[in-house]
C-alpha cells in the first residue's frame, strides 16, 4: 500500500496581510501571481504599480497610490510584499533585494 502524506494545512494557507497605517491589505501570494510579478518586473522593472495591482488588486493598489509614498517608502513596501509572499522577515527579503538575487 502506498504511503499517504497529509499536508495538514501546509499547502493551503491564509493570505498574508500588510498593514499600512491602520489599514490591512491582503497580499495575493499564489504561485501564479508570483510568476506574473516576475514577468512584469522582467519587462519593466520600474513599474512597481503593476506589481502592486497584482498583489493587492487594482482597487487597493489605487488606494495605496493615493498615499503618495516616497521612493524609499515604495521600495520598502515592495520588500514587504516579497517578504509576505515568501513568508520571511523584512530583513531577509531586503538582503535578497540588495544582493540582486
Amino acid at each position: 500500500m502506498a504511503k499517504i502524506y497529509a499536508t495538514d494545512g501546509k499547502i493551503i494557507t491564509e493570505s498574508p496581510k500588510i498593514q499600512i497605517g491602520d489599514k490591512l491589505y491582503s497580499v495575493d501570494d499564489r504561485q501564479s501571481t508570483f510568476e506574473k510579478i516576475n514577468k512584469s518586473l522582467q519587462k519593466n522593472p520600474e513599474d512597481i504599480g503593476a506589481v502592486f495591482a497584482l498583489v493587492f488588486g487594482k482597487e487597493q493598489a489605487a488606494e495605496i497610490e493615493k498615499l503618495e509614498l516616497s521612493v524609499k517608502g515604495t521600495q520598502n513596501l515592495l520588500i514587504y510584499v516579497f517578504a509576505a509572499i515568501k513568508g520571511c522577515e523584512f530583513e531577509e527579503a531586503e538582503k535578497f533585494f540588495r544582493n540582486g538575487q
